[in-house]
């Protein structure tokens, strides 16, 4: 499976085109890739995702949304969608004024060898968004390809979209990104040096270091699944400014229970499950240890809690993100 920029891609074979910024893979975004790669097996032709570096925000409005995932992380997820290829590009000044019919004849029909388009309904392309699906649709029957609606998702009442994980992923709702996405939402990074409070408290933690763009949940202790070394551990993980000792600034700390040793510098990735508690400020430091111990239990019976194969999952999920950085040629 390839990745390739824009102006690198040459193919002599059709392609079904799946169109989005697929921020968080999520299970709307899946059905749209899915439906691209039937039709490629349907028909012969190649599968291809097609996607931008960054949010067209970020040159729109000069500021972005906070993400769902990195760009490198994004590419990881398409990567395990089963597509055969994922092409991106910059959303730079250029690209940004192309016009709807420029977009469709120049990028899909002329660049990627369109022959069919799979894109969610609300999908929108060329300079100031001008251009919807049925817009697609109708050049598309110009320039000799299909498009493919595909009808939104919902979780109950909620739609699933990229705009409605992050927020509930800032309000700590972590569970019900879960189900929106179909994978735990996760943070990676190095682990860095703390304080090491933890660790006089009988609790040593992991300090880790993980990119602004990325949205944060709220601050509390959450339920998590540790991707260390290619294995796998349960985790209590605090987000917030410490209180108990006055802290001022925001830390994300793990606990790995079942696991002893020095992992300074290592990549670690956190799958967060569930939120168990909001912060909260204890008298003694005492105290804290007694309430890290009762989350420790809490987090062992929420973790037990899930399917076999959610949990087991996560190292499925770690061969997308804790393995050697994506390169931008192959998955």
């Amino acid at each position: 499976m390839n990745i390739l920029n824009l102006r690198d891609f040459e193919s002599h074979k059709s392609s079904a085109v799946a169109l989005g910024f697929f921020d968080g893979v999520h299970l709307g975004h899946q059905a749209v890739i899915g439906k691209a790669v039937q039709i490629a097996r349907g028909y012969g032709f190649s599968s291809l995702a097609f996607t931008m570096k960054n949010h067209p925000m970020s040159l729109l409005k000069k500021s972005s949304p906070a993400l769902i995932n990195t760009f490198e992380e994004r590419l990881e997820l398409l990567c395990s969608t089963g597509v055969d290829q994922v092409v991106w590009t910059d959303f730079d000044e250029a690209f940004a004024a192309l016009t709807p019919r420029e977009f469709v004849a120049e990028i899909l029909s002329k660049k990627l060898r369109t022959a069919a388009v799979a894109a969610g309904l609300d999908y929108r392309f060329g300079a100031a968004a001008a251009g919807d699906i049925r817009m697609l649709a109708a050049l598309g029957l110009d320039l000799g390809f299909k498009v493919f609606a595909v009808e939104p998702l919902f979780f109950g009442k909620r739609r699933i979209s990229s705009t409605s994980i992050r927020e509930l992923i800032a309000a700590g709702e972590v569970k019900t990104a879960l189900s929106l996405m179909g994978r735990p939402f996760f943070i990676r990074g190095p682990v860095i040096k703390g304080e090491g409070r933890g660790r006089t408290l009988g609790f040593p933690t992991a300090n880790l270091a993980f990119p602004d763009e990325k949205v944060t949940p709220s601050e509390g202790v959450y339920a998590a699944w540790a991707a260390l070394r290619s294995s796998r551990f349960p985790a209590a993980v605090s987000i917030g400014t410490r209180p108990t000792f006055s802290g001022t600034s925001s830390a994300l700390e793990a606990h790995l229970l079942d696991f002893t040793g020095d992992i300074y510098g290592e990549k670690l990735a956190l799958f967060f499950m569930d939120k168990i508690r909001s912060q909260k400020k204890f008298k003694y430091p005492e105290d804290l240890s007694l309430q890290i111990g009762r989350d420790v239990e809490t987090v062992r019976k929420v973790l037990a809690g899930y399917p076999e194969g959610m949990n087991s999952s996560v190292l499925e999920l770690e061969r997308y993100t804790i393995r050697k950085d994506v390169t931008h040629d192959s998955c």
